[in-house]
């Protein structure tokens, strides 16, 4: 039988994120499946759920493609200089490039085509596949109603993780079960990082094993695969901040992050970019998780990030931060530049 790993909807999709060369990389957890050394429990729901929000996803990548426009105004006293006139001919072109990128990614993605598609459906084919029967989703609704998680008791789509659990519950198979699972509503609410204890004691009474849980794939894979190396997932991390579409997706991606490791100059560019541009992050600047991530990357590391990124940072601050720390280590970082 092999492991027993689930795999929630949030990680397919963030498949969406990785390079090509990692989704290549992720065949070998295909192979390990296809081998049976791993067995993959994959509930009908979470192929529903993905499928449903694929699309999605492309909209996000397309929402940063369209948004990563080059300036096009430049000072008058430029203007008279042959490099200029070149700067000019290089943006029509770049611009030209993009457009045409831009509509080749809309045209391809109806087809179902990119390699985070092919990747994914390769798994849900090896997958062992639970059905969802009427019985499990009545299960799931009185779990639900009852307030029992996973999930949270105001969220009527948590109904779907709901249902993932009962037909983990019912695949009939025991011992340890391995689960990667983006979503904060597995984890327990004392430490995100640890699985809830409600659902650990189910699976120990019901199947005789404990869960070991992982937020990342990167996680679970440097534990049991070694060999199995996702070198891009940090820039997919950051290229999901860019987009997070709610403060709660941003906290979860915030808290991934702070377990990431230090950043290389042009990861911290990136962090950056997506706190100036992306609501979903400066609107929160003073939430306890989002300060503190800030404050301990990119502080005392001024020096390695674009001048007029970090003008741009420091008129978010000025404008969206009330918290006083934010602002005297804004004001300190300013002397420290105007100093070198």
């Amino acid at each position: 039988m092999g492991l027993l790993l689930f795999l929630d909807t949030n990680v397919f999709l963030s498949f969406f994120h990785l390079s090509s060369d990692d989704l290549e990389t992720l065949l070998q957890l295909t192979e390990l499946v296809r081998r049976k050394h791993v067995t993959l429990l994959l509930p009908d729901q979470v192929i529903h759920e993905f499928h449903r929000n694929r699309d999605g996803k492309v909209a996000e990548a397309l929402k940063l493609l369209e948004g990563s426009k080059l300036p096009e105004v430049y000072p008058r006293l430029c203007h008279d200089y042959a490099e200029y006139s070149e700067l000019r001919s290089k943006l029509t072109e770049y611009e030209d490039l993009r457009r045409t990128l831009i509509g080749i990614v809309r045209a391809a993605a109806p087809a179902r085509d990119f390699p985070a598609d092919k990747t994914t459906n390769e798994l849900f084919e090896v997958a062992t596949v639970i059905e969802v029967t009427a019985e499990l989703q009545w299960r799931a609704d009185q779990r639900y109603r009852r307030g029992n998680p996973p999930g949270k008791q105001d969220r009527r789509e948590s109904i779907g993780d709901a249902i993932n659990w009962e037909a983990l519950l019912s695949a009939g198979m025991s011992g340890d079960l391995y689960m990667v699972a983006e979503d904060s509503d597995w984890a327990s609410p004392l430490d995100s990082s640890t699985f809830n204890s409600y659902l650990l004691a189910e699976w120990r009474g019901q199947r005789g094993g404990d869960v070991h849980f992982y937020q990342r794939l990167k996680a679970f894979l440097d534990g049991h695969f070694p060999d199995i190396k996702l070198v891009s997932e940090k820039d997919a991390l950051i290229e999901e901040l860019a987009v997070t579409s709610d403060f709660k997706h941003t906290h979860r991606v915030i808290a991934q992050l702070s377990n990431a490791g230090s950043f290389t100059a042009p990861q911290l560019n990136a962090i950056v970019s997506a706190t100036v541009t992306n609501n979903q992050i400066y609107q929160i600047l003073d939430d306890p998780d989002v300060k503190d991530f800030l404050v301990r990357n990119l502080f005392g590391r001024e020096d390695q990030i674009d001048s007029e990124l970090w003008k741009r940072f420091a008129g978010v601050i000025d404008r969206y931060a009330q918290d006083g720390e934010l602002r005297v280590l804004l004001a300190f970082a300013k002397t420290q530049v105007g100093s070198g």
